[in-house]
């Protein structure tokens, strides 16, 4: 077992990564930059209310 811990990715590079693989997925521009903005917005939203991050949310925050 190694002996580190993971750090949790940032919002940002979630983010990116996501909009990539959908790219990559043969999404179109106007597709891509609608779900870009729209999980950038969760991400604020959920940082305004010290909500965790994008990759560490269940269900009860998105419910929030």
């Amino acid at each position: 077992m190694p002996n580190f811990k993971r750090e949790p990715m940032s919002d940002e590079n979630v983010i990116r990564g996501f909009i990539l693989a959908l790219g990559a997925g043969g999404r179109k521009q106007n597709t891509l930059t609608i779900y870009e903005d729209s999980i950038k917005m969760l991400s604020v939203f959920a940082r305004d209310l010290r909500l965790p991050g994008l990759t560490t949310m269940d269900r009860t925050h998105i419910h929030h």
